[in-house]
Protein backbone atom coordinates (compact mmCIF):
# COMPACT_ATOMS: atom_id res chain seq x y z
CA UNK A 1 0.00 0.00 0.00
CA UNK A 2 1.12 3.50 -0.69
CA UNK A 3 3.51 4.24 2.15
CA UNK A 4 1.90 8.08 2.49
CA UNK A 5 -1.42 6.94 2.80
CA UNK A 6 -0.28 4.88 5.86
CA UNK A 7 1.39 7.20 7.30
CA UNK A 8 -1.73 9.72 7.47
CA UNK A 9 -3.78 7.25 9.01
CA UNK A 10 -1.44 6.36 11.65
CA UNK A 11 -1.34 10.16 12.06
CA UNK A 12 -4.88 10.56 12.36
CA UNK A 13 -4.82 7.30 14.83
CA UNK A 14 -2.67 9.02 17.00
CA UNK A 15 -4.26 12.33 16.81
CA UNK A 16 -7.63 11.01 18.09
CA UNK A 17 -5.51 9.36 21.65
CA UNK A 18 -3.32 12.28 21.96
CA UNK A 19 -5.58 15.52 21.42
CA UNK A 20 -7.22 16.05 25.17
CA UNK A 21 -10.72 15.72 25.31
CA UNK A 22 -12.99 18.83 25.54
CA UNK A 23 -16.47 19.24 26.81
CA UNK A 24 -18.60 16.18 25.98
CA UNK A 25 -17.25 13.07 26.04
CA UNK A 26 -14.71 11.65 23.14
CA UNK A 27 -15.10 8.05 21.59
CA UNK A 28 -13.13 6.90 19.24
CA UNK A 29 -13.60 2.88 18.02
CA UNK A 30 -11.64 0.82 15.56
CA UNK A 31 -13.10 -1.64 13.63
CA UNK A 32 -12.13 -3.69 10.26
CA UNK A 33 -13.13 -7.20 8.42
CA UNK A 34 -11.48 -9.49 5.77
CA UNK A 35 -13.57 -10.67 3.04
CA UNK A 36 -13.05 -13.87 0.64
CA UNK A 37 -14.56 -15.15 -2.17
CA UNK A 38 -14.67 -18.77 -2.77
CA UNK A 39 -16.77 -19.99 -5.66
CA UNK A 40 -17.25 -22.23 -8.89
CA UNK A 41 -18.12 -20.12 -11.92
CA UNK A 42 -19.22 -21.80 -15.15
CA UNK A 43 -19.89 -19.86 -18.55
CA UNK A 44 -22.28 -20.64 -21.10
CA UNK A 45 -20.93 -21.37 -24.73
CA UNK A 46 -22.04 -18.08 -25.89
CA UNK A 47 -20.37 -16.06 -23.01
CA UNK A 48 -16.90 -18.20 -23.74
CA UNK A 49 -17.79 -17.72 -26.99
CA UNK A 50 -14.38 -19.15 -27.86
CA UNK A 51 -16.10 -19.89 -31.67
CA UNK A 52 -16.17 -23.90 -30.80
CA UNK A 53 -18.78 -23.94 -28.89
CA UNK A 54 -17.43 -24.60 -25.45
CA UNK A 55 -18.59 -23.66 -22.44
CA UNK A 56 -15.71 -22.94 -19.50
CA UNK A 57 -15.56 -23.42 -15.68
CA UNK A 58 -13.12 -21.86 -12.68
CA UNK A 59 -12.71 -21.66 -9.50
CA UNK A 60 -13.01 -18.10 -8.10
CA UNK A 61 -10.61 -17.75 -5.20
CA UNK A 62 -9.74 -14.87 -4.08
CA UNK A 63 -9.81 -12.05 -1.23
CA UNK A 64 -12.24 -9.14 -1.70
CA UNK A 65 -9.88 -5.80 -1.43
CA UNK A 66 -12.79 -3.77 -2.44
CA UNK A 67 -14.75 -4.49 0.70
CA UNK A 68 -12.07 -6.01 3.24
CA UNK A 69 -11.17 -2.33 5.62
CA UNK A 70 -9.89 -1.02 8.55
CA UNK A 71 -11.63 2.34 9.76
CA UNK A 72 -11.69 4.70 12.83
CA UNK A 73 -14.39 6.41 13.62
CA UNK A 74 -14.81 9.38 16.01
CA UNK A 75 -17.34 11.21 18.04
CA UNK A 76 -18.01 14.33 20.26
CA UNK A 77 -20.99 15.77 19.69
CA UNK A 78 -21.76 17.79 18.02
CA UNK A 79 -18.94 15.96 15.76
CA UNK A 80 -18.06 12.82 14.32
CA UNK A 81 -15.93 11.56 11.70
CA UNK A 82 -15.05 8.15 9.62
CA UNK A 83 -11.52 7.28 7.84
CA UNK A 84 -11.48 3.84 6.38
CA UNK A 85 -8.98 2.50 4.16
CA UNK A 86 -8.59 -1.55 2.10
CA UNK A 87 -6.05 -3.01 0.22
CA UNK A 88 -7.60 -2.53 -3.12
CA UNK A 89 -4.39 -0.65 -5.84
CA UNK A 90 -5.32 2.70 -6.83
CA UNK A 91 -8.11 3.26 -4.37
CA UNK A 92 -6.82 2.91 -0.90
CA UNK A 93 -9.78 5.13 1.52
CA UNK A 94 -13.51 3.98 1.50
CA UNK A 95 -14.66 6.81 4.27
CA UNK A 96 -13.16 9.88 4.71
CA UNK A 97 -15.57 12.42 6.23
CA UNK A 98 -16.28 14.74 8.75
CA UNK A 99 -20.26 15.45 9.91
CA UNK A 100 -21.59 18.82 12.12
CA UNK A 101 -24.65 18.15 13.76
CA UNK A 102 -26.18 21.76 14.82
CA UNK A 103 -29.44 20.39 15.50
CA UNK A 104 -32.24 20.32 12.83
CA UNK A 105 -29.37 19.15 10.51
CA UNK A 106 -26.45 17.99 10.39
CA UNK A 107 -24.00 19.15 7.60
CA UNK A 108 -21.19 16.12 5.64
CA UNK A 109 -18.05 16.85 3.80
CA UNK A 110 -15.67 14.55 2.52
CA UNK A 111 -15.86 11.34 0.58
CA UNK A 112 -19.04 8.71 1.59
CA UNK A 113 -21.92 7.05 -0.04
CA UNK A 114 -24.10 9.25 -2.02
CA UNK A 115 -27.79 9.65 -0.96
CA UNK A 116 -28.78 7.46 -3.86
CA UNK A 117 -26.98 4.45 -2.73
CA UNK A 118 -29.79 1.98 -2.01
CA UNK A 119 -28.41 -1.50 -2.12
CA UNK A 120 -29.99 -4.04 -0.14
CA UNK A 121 -29.41 -7.41 -1.51
CA UNK A 122 -27.55 -10.08 0.75
CA UNK A 123 -26.48 -11.38 -2.31
CA UNK A 124 -22.32 -11.60 -2.07
CA UNK A 125 -20.86 -13.04 -5.09
CA UNK A 126 -17.85 -11.98 -6.18
CA UNK A 127 -17.39 -9.21 -4.32
CA UNK A 128 -21.19 -7.78 -4.86
CA UNK A 129 -21.28 -7.76 -8.22
CA UNK A 130 -25.03 -7.89 -8.31
CA UNK A 131 -24.97 -3.70 -8.45
CA UNK A 132 -23.83 -4.32 -11.99
CA UNK A 133 -26.86 -6.20 -12.60
CA UNK A 134 -29.85 -3.72 -11.21
CA UNK A 135 -29.20 -3.62 -7.25
CA UNK A 136 -28.91 0.39 -7.38
CA UNK A 137 -25.75 1.73 -5.89
CA UNK A 138 -26.07 4.93 -8.22
CA UNK A 139 -22.15 6.41 -7.84
CA UNK A 140 -21.57 4.87 -4.58
CA UNK A 141 -19.49 6.92 -2.69
CA UNK A 142 -18.51 10.06 -4.07
CA UNK A 143 -16.30 13.54 -2.45
CA UNK A 144 -19.74 15.89 -1.23
CA UNK A 145 -21.25 18.19 1.03
CA UNK A 146 -24.35 16.85 1.64
CA UNK A 147 -27.34 18.33 4.66
CA UNK A 148 -29.56 15.31 6.55
CA UNK A 149 -32.59 16.65 8.07
CA UNK A 150 -34.45 14.41 10.23
CA UNK A 151 -37.92 14.74 10.83
CA UNK A 152 -40.70 12.75 13.04
CA UNK A 153 -41.86 10.21 10.07
CA UNK A 154 -38.09 9.57 8.29
CA UNK A 155 -35.45 12.31 6.86
CA UNK A 156 -34.36 14.33 3.98
CA UNK A 157 -30.72 14.03 2.44
CA UNK A 158 -29.41 16.15 -0.18
CA UNK A 159 -25.89 16.05 -1.78
CA UNK A 160 -23.77 18.26 -3.48
CA UNK A 161 -21.33 16.02 -5.56
CA UNK A 162 -18.67 16.21 -7.18
CA UNK A 163 -19.44 16.58 -11.38
CA UNK A 164 -17.21 13.85 -12.97
CA UNK A 165 -18.33 15.58 -16.30
CA UNK A 166 -18.18 12.12 -17.65
CA UNK A 167 -17.66 12.53 -21.68
CA UNK A 168 -20.22 11.28 -24.86
CA UNK A 169 -19.76 8.69 -27.19
CA UNK A 170 -19.07 10.55 -30.26
CA UNK A 171 -20.33 10.23 -34.32
CA UNK A 172 -20.31 11.70 -37.11
CA UNK A 173 -16.77 13.60 -37.65
CA UNK A 174 -15.54 12.25 -34.51
CA UNK A 175 -14.51 13.48 -31.27
CA UNK A 176 -14.01 16.95 -30.87
CA UNK A 177 -10.48 17.46 -32.22
CA UNK A 178 -9.63 20.02 -28.96
CA UNK A 179 -12.05 18.40 -26.52
CA UNK A 180 -12.77 20.44 -23.15
CA UNK A 181 -15.28 20.63 -20.56
CA UNK A 182 -17.26 23.33 -19.11
CA UNK A 183 -18.52 22.31 -15.19
CA UNK A 184 -20.85 25.17 -13.67
CA UNK A 185 -22.71 22.71 -11.29
CA UNK A 186 -22.26 20.26 -8.73
CA UNK A 187 -24.35 16.76 -9.43
CA UNK A 188 -27.45 17.06 -7.49
CA UNK A 189 -28.25 14.37 -5.74
CA UNK A 190 -31.61 13.32 -3.02
CA UNK A 191 -33.20 11.33 -1.00
CA UNK A 192 -36.67 11.50 0.98
CA UNK A 193 -37.29 8.41 3.44
CA UNK A 194 -40.47 7.90 5.13
CA UNK A 195 -41.64 5.11 7.74
CA UNK A 196 -44.83 4.24 8.85
CA UNK A 197 -44.46 2.10 11.18
CA UNK A 198 -42.84 -0.42 10.34
CA UNK A 199 -42.67 0.16 6.48
CA UNK A 200 -40.11 1.97 4.73
CA UNK A 201 -40.45 3.94 1.37
CA UNK A 202 -37.39 6.22 0.02
CA UNK A 203 -38.26 8.67 -2.91
CA UNK A 204 -34.54 9.33 -4.83
CA UNK A 205 -32.90 11.31 -7.88
CA UNK A 206 -30.05 13.07 -8.87
CA UNK A 207 -28.81 15.32 -11.45
CA UNK A 208 -26.08 16.49 -13.36
CA UNK A 209 -24.99 18.60 -15.93
CA UNK A 210 -21.70 20.27 -18.30
CA UNK A 211 -21.07 21.30 -21.36
CA UNK A 212 -18.73 19.31 -24.15
CA UNK A 213 -16.82 22.46 -25.97
CA UNK A 214 -14.75 21.97 -29.13
CA UNK A 215 -11.81 24.94 -27.96
CA UNK A 216 -11.38 25.01 -32.09
CA UNK A 217 -14.53 26.26 -32.68
CA UNK A 218 -15.98 27.37 -29.40
CA UNK A 219 -18.88 25.35 -29.87
CA UNK A 220 -20.46 23.70 -26.94
CA UNK A 221 -23.27 21.21 -26.50
CA UNK A 222 -24.65 20.48 -23.11
CA UNK A 223 -24.65 16.81 -21.93
CA UNK A 224 -27.68 16.14 -19.06
CA UNK A 225 -28.26 13.25 -17.27
CA UNK A 226 -30.68 12.31 -14.56
CA UNK A 227 -31.72 9.27 -12.30
CA UNK A 228 -34.72 8.80 -10.29
CA UNK A 229 -36.89 6.26 -8.57
CA UNK A 230 -38.42 4.69 -5.34
CA UNK A 231 -37.80 1.72 -2.83
CA UNK A 232 -39.78 0.06 -0.47
CA UNK A 233 -39.21 -2.13 2.73
CA UNK A 234 -41.92 -4.19 4.21
CA UNK A 235 -40.91 -6.38 7.29
CA UNK A 236 -43.11 -9.15 7.86
CA UNK A 237 -42.19 -10.14 11.17
CA UNK A 238 -39.21 -12.91 10.90
CA UNK A 239 -39.50 -12.29 6.84
CA UNK A 240 -39.65 -9.32 4.74
CA UNK A 241 -39.57 -8.25 1.17
CA UNK A 242 -37.61 -5.01 0.03
CA UNK A 243 -37.80 -3.70 -4.09
CA UNK A 244 -36.95 -1.28 -6.23
CA UNK A 245 -37.59 0.54 -9.41
CA UNK A 246 -35.46 3.41 -10.95
CA UNK A 247 -35.13 5.08 -14.08
CA UNK A 248 -32.66 7.92 -15.85
CA UNK A 249 -30.90 9.02 -18.70
CA UNK A 250 -27.36 9.30 -19.72
CA UNK A 251 -26.25 7.08 -16.71
CA UNK A 252 -22.34 6.76 -18.13
CA UNK A 253 -22.57 11.03 -17.92
CA UNK A 254 -23.39 10.77 -14.71
CA UNK A 255 -20.69 8.25 -13.26
CA UNK A 256 -23.36 5.37 -12.16
CA UNK A 257 -20.94 2.69 -11.86
CA UNK A 258 -24.16 0.11 -12.20
CA UNK A 259 -24.21 0.70 -15.86
CA UNK A 260 -20.15 0.21 -16.39
CA UNK A 261 -20.64 -2.82 -18.51
CA UNK A 262 -23.54 -1.89 -20.12
CA UNK A 263 -23.47 -0.22 -23.73
CA UNK A 264 -25.13 2.41 -24.95
CA UNK A 265 -24.86 4.39 -21.08
CA UNK A 266 -23.84 7.79 -22.64
CA UNK A 267 -25.07 10.27 -24.68
CA UNK A 268 -24.08 10.36 -28.43
CA UNK A 269 -22.99 13.26 -30.07
CA UNK A 270 -22.78 13.96 -33.39
CA UNK A 271 -19.85 16.52 -34.35
CA UNK A 272 -21.44 16.58 -37.86
CA UNK A 273 -24.98 17.29 -37.57
CA UNK A 274 -25.16 18.44 -34.01
CA UNK A 275 -27.17 15.83 -32.92
CA UNK A 276 -27.50 14.77 -29.26
CA UNK A 277 -29.13 11.66 -28.73
CA UNK A 278 -30.00 10.30 -24.80
CA UNK A 279 -29.22 6.96 -23.33
CA UNK A 280 -32.33 5.84 -21.36
CA UNK A 281 -32.05 3.86 -18.36
CA UNK A 282 -34.47 1.50 -15.97
CA UNK A 283 -33.68 -1.27 -13.96
CA UNK A 284 -36.23 -2.81 -10.57
CA UNK A 285 -35.52 -6.03 -8.73
CA UNK A 286 -36.60 -7.29 -5.40
CA UNK A 287 -35.84 -9.50 -2.63
CA UNK A 288 -37.57 -11.88 -0.61
CA UNK A 289 -35.79 -13.33 3.02
CA UNK A 290 -36.65 -15.07 5.96
CA UNK A 291 -34.72 -15.38 9.63
CA UNK A 292 -34.86 -19.25 9.86
CA UNK A 293 -33.04 -18.80 13.13
CA UNK A 294 -30.47 -16.82 15.27
CA UNK A 295 -27.86 -18.50 13.32
CA UNK A 296 -29.04 -19.45 9.57
CA UNK A 297 -31.12 -16.90 7.33
CA UNK A 298 -32.23 -17.40 3.63
CA UNK A 299 -33.09 -14.92 0.83
CA UNK A 300 -34.00 -15.26 -2.97
CA UNK A 301 -34.02 -12.24 -5.15
CA UNK A 302 -33.97 -11.13 -8.82
CA UNK A 303 -32.44 -7.60 -10.75
CA UNK A 304 -32.76 -6.12 -14.29
CA UNK A 305 -30.66 -3.23 -15.19
CA UNK A 306 -31.32 -1.87 -19.01
CA UNK A 307 -30.10 0.58 -21.35
CA UNK A 308 -31.49 1.68 -24.55
CA UNK A 309 -30.58 4.43 -26.88
CA UNK A 310 -31.28 5.69 -30.54
CA UNK A 311 -33.38 2.98 -32.46
CA UNK A 312 -32.76 -0.30 -31.42
CA UNK A 313 -29.58 0.06 -29.50
CA UNK A 314 -29.94 -2.29 -26.48
CA UNK A 315 -28.49 -3.73 -23.79
CA UNK A 316 -29.56 -5.66 -20.31
CA UNK A 317 -28.44 -7.95 -17.82
CA UNK A 318 -29.61 -9.78 -14.88
CA UNK A 319 -29.24 -11.65 -11.64
CA UNK A 320 -30.89 -14.00 -9.81
CA UNK A 321 -29.76 -16.21 -6.30
CA UNK A 322 -30.03 -17.91 -3.13
CA UNK A 323 -28.10 -17.11 -0.56
CA UNK A 324 -27.95 -18.16 3.14
CA UNK A 325 -26.18 -16.47 5.59
CA UNK A 326 -24.65 -18.12 8.51
CA UNK A 327 -23.70 -16.18 11.95
CA UNK A 328 -22.23 -19.31 13.94
CA UNK A 329 -20.74 -16.68 16.04
CA UNK A 330 -20.95 -12.48 16.58
CA UNK A 331 -18.38 -11.58 14.19
CA UNK A 332 -18.26 -14.16 11.36
CA UNK A 333 -20.52 -14.44 8.48
CA UNK A 334 -20.44 -17.10 5.85
CA UNK A 335 -22.72 -16.77 2.98
CA UNK A 336 -23.18 -20.00 0.98
CA UNK A 337 -24.74 -19.04 -2.28
CA UNK A 338 -25.92 -20.45 -5.55
CA UNK A 339 -27.03 -18.11 -8.75
CA UNK A 340 -27.16 -16.93 -12.26
CA UNK A 341 -25.85 -13.77 -14.25
CA UNK A 342 -27.12 -13.59 -17.28
CA UNK A 343 -25.78 -11.33 -19.74
CA UNK A 344 -28.90 -11.47 -21.62
CA UNK A 345 -29.41 -9.83 -25.59
CA UNK A 346 -27.49 -7.27 -27.27
CA UNK A 347 -28.95 -5.45 -29.74
CA UNK A 348 -26.83 -3.13 -31.90
CA UNK A 349 -27.54 0.22 -34.06
CA UNK A 350 -28.54 -2.22 -36.97
CA UNK A 351 -30.87 -4.18 -35.35
CA UNK A 352 -28.86 -7.18 -35.23
CA UNK A 353 -29.71 -9.23 -31.64
CA UNK A 354 -26.73 -11.64 -30.37
CA UNK A 355 -27.06 -13.76 -27.15
CA UNK A 356 -24.78 -12.99 -24.41
CA UNK A 357 -24.86 -16.04 -22.12
CA UNK A 358 -24.93 -16.76 -18.91
CA UNK A 359 -22.66 -17.95 -15.97
CA UNK A 360 -23.82 -20.23 -13.32
CA UNK A 361 -22.24 -20.09 -9.85
CA UNK A 362 -22.25 -21.42 -6.56
CA UNK A 363 -19.95 -21.08 -3.03
CA UNK A 364 -19.54 -18.90 -0.70
CA UNK A 365 -18.58 -15.22 0.82
CA UNK A 366 -15.87 -15.10 4.10
CA UNK A 367 -16.19 -12.56 6.47
CA UNK A 368 -14.48 -11.95 9.47
CA UNK A 369 -15.14 -8.53 11.62
CA UNK A 370 -12.72 -7.14 14.08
Amino acid sequence: MNRSICTVFAFLFLLFFAAPATGSTRKVSFYGDIRFNTYWVKKSDDLYNNGLGDTDSDLLWKIDPGNSRAGVRFHQAPLSANAEIRPKNGAYYRQWWAQYDFGPAALLIGHTWVPTYLAFSKSEFDSHTRLLYGDLRSRLRAPQMRLTVPFFKGKFILGLLNNPAIEPEWAGAGKYANYDTDVSLPEIEARLTLKWASVQIDLFGGYGTYKAVDLSTEHSETVRSDIYGLRVIFPLGPAYLKGIWYGGSNPGNYGDIGTLHLNYRTMLLNTTTGQATDSNLEGYGGVMGYKINDVVGAEVGYFKIRTRRYLSEDDARAIYYLVLPIIPIKGVTISPEIGIRDEMDFTDAAGIHQNQGKSTYIGAYWRIAF
